[in-house]
């Protein structure tokens, strides 16, 4: 069987064999929410399939999903268990309540990679722009992939506090807009 897997780790197909004239075939296929929960007639199971939302295995009988360090309740959008790292001002809130920007692969930790990539990339952009090479252009990069990472964890707490997608991403471009470069 091979799984084929969206941006966020979800498992969006899975594909195996026929038995019986080894031609490909969809086994199954779903999609999600942002926060984790399938949605209603966009899901097919030829066969059980038990992994699912951010590539974490599903448990059957009480539809959570099983992350390393603790349960998750995509119905509630929440940890059952306290935070460990105190990320939020909810220890139960889940991916900052923005399942659509951030994963938490293992239960553990936001993952804040998207925006420290936006950010570099847009340090670089800004580097080229005015003509820098080699160490400076490195300290483009890094402050870029800085502020990125920054902006995120900002978008984070805010939609945490708001519960709005909307207040998070306006938070994210007054920061990460702001002109830092001299």
């Amino acid at each position: 069987m091979y799984e084929l897997n969206d941006h966020q780790g979800n498992v969006r197909v899975v594909i195996g064999r026929q038995r019986v004239n080894n031609q490909a075939e969809v086994l199954a296929y779903m999609d999600y929410d942002a926060m984790g929960n399938i949605l209603p007639g966009r899901a097919y199971y030829a066969e059980n399939y038990r992994f699912g939302y951010q590539g974490q295995e599903v448990n059957d009988l009480l539809g959570w999903n099983e992350f390393e360090a603790r349960m998750y309740d995509p119905g509630l959008g929440r940890w059952l268990v306290p935070d460990p790292a105190g990320q939020f001002h909810s220890p139960y809130l889940a991916m900052g309540n923005a399942g659509h920007y951030y994963t938490d692969p293992d239960g553990r930790l936001v993952n804040f990679i998207i925006g420290a990539l936006v950010g570099g990339f847009s340090g670089w952009q800004i580097g080229k722009a005015h003509g820098a090479k080699g160490l400076d252009m490195f300290g483009y990069i890094i402050g870029g992939a800085s502020v990125g990472t920054i902006t995120s964890g900002v978008a984070v707490g805010v939609s945490a506090i708001s519960g709005s997608a909307i207040a998070a991403s306006v938070a994210a471009g007054a920061i990460g807009g702001a002109d830092l470069v001299d």
